[in-house]
């Protein structure tokens, strides 16, 4: 149920996106629960204004499709793709980028190509990070 909606529309497309995610919550209670959160849902979709930073999520979102599916071929064509797109700079695109340039290390080191593979994860990681670490100890030096 949403509370003072905006409009029917709006609300519909808002309660299919809550519902959607609803994969990534848990009610471990065994009984029905209300859960209110306050935040702002403009704020958080003014990433997807300009148009190239849908064009990098989508690129994104396919290559992780490839990805879990451990095409990493077709992932590492994704990924590139999605790195020569010009995104605006803010703290969502930033995590996307952490997550795209590991999984295209990843993607790299599956194939064989470690050099790749050590460039992807100095896009934004370090020895002192350790979502990247241990790729950088172990396949980096």
């Amino acid at each position: 149920m949403v509370e003072q909606g905006i409009n029917k529309s709006f609300d519909k497309f808002f309660r299919k996106v809550v519902q959607g995610s609803e994969k990534y919550w848990k009610n471990s209670t065994g009984k029905d629960i209300l859960i209110v959160q306050k935040f702002n849902f403009f704020e958080q979709g003014k990433y997807f204004i300009k148009k190239e930073n849908w064009d990098f999520y989508h690129h994104v979102k396919k290559a992780d499709d490839y990805y879990k599916t451990l095409d990493f071929i077709s992932a590492i064509d994704f990924y590139e793709q999605a790195l020569d797109i010009a995104i605006s700079e803010n703290q969502f695109t930033h995590i996307m980028l952490r997550d795209m340039s590991r999984n295209l290390g990843i993607s790299y080191l599956a194939t064989g190509k470690i050099v790749k593979a050590c460039e992807s994860f100095r896009i934004v990681g370090d020895e002192h990070d350790f979502n990247f670490r241990n790729f950088l100890l172990k396949f980096c030096k």
